[in-house]
């Protein structure tokens, strides 16, 4: 999946060059005592809003990977497995890149991807949520937002994304 996400990623960032977007990548949340906070895949990097940018981006999955035998796509023999695991990408951006950059943002996410040791990679039903508190306390968990209240927006965007692994 960290290569699906990066791929994600670069996509994003050839279309928004000039935005100053960081990108942490494929994210796991973790528990330290009370503290929950988002952590990098493999390197386990903690991921945050960094005020030295315009925008802060990572990508975490919220279904499992589960598999289901696809005839469709036989390789010889072997019946391949098509996986639909469901996406979220969480995006804090800085006010001043304008109430509309969220959309902005969601249309410069593939539809789909082509990439090597794939079959396909189809990303579909992207679904924005704007309801910034909420989507902070499930990323970050119980932590001082006042910081990022008044001068960020928050947003999860959620997808489906359907690949053959060849």
């Amino acid at each position: 999946m960290k290569n699906l996400c990066d791929e994600i990623d670069n996509v994003i960032l050839n279309a928004l060059p000039d935005k100053g977007i960081k990108f942490f990548g494929l994210c796991e949340i973790v528990k330290k005592g009370e503290q929950v906070f988002p952590v990098t895949i493999p390197d386990r990097k903690q991921a945050s809003i960094i005020d030295n940018y315009n925008a802060t981006v990572y990508h975490r999955l919220l279904s499992p990977m589960a598999g289901t035998e696809d005839p469709e796509f036989m390789f010889g023999a072997t019946i391949p497995n098509r996986f639909k695991p469901r996406l979220r990408t969480f995006l804090a951006h800085k006010v001043t890149l304008g109430e509309d950059f969220i959309f902005t943002f969601a249309n410069v996410i593939p539809h789909k991807l082509d990439l090597e040791n794939y079959k396909f990679v189809d990303i579909t039903g992207i679904s924005v949520i704007t309801d910034h508190e909420a989507i902070y306390e499930q990323e970050f968990g119980k932590t001082n937002y006042e910081k990022h209240r008044t001068s960020w927006n928050v947003y999860a965007l959620e997808y489906d994304i359907e690949f053959i692994k060849c």
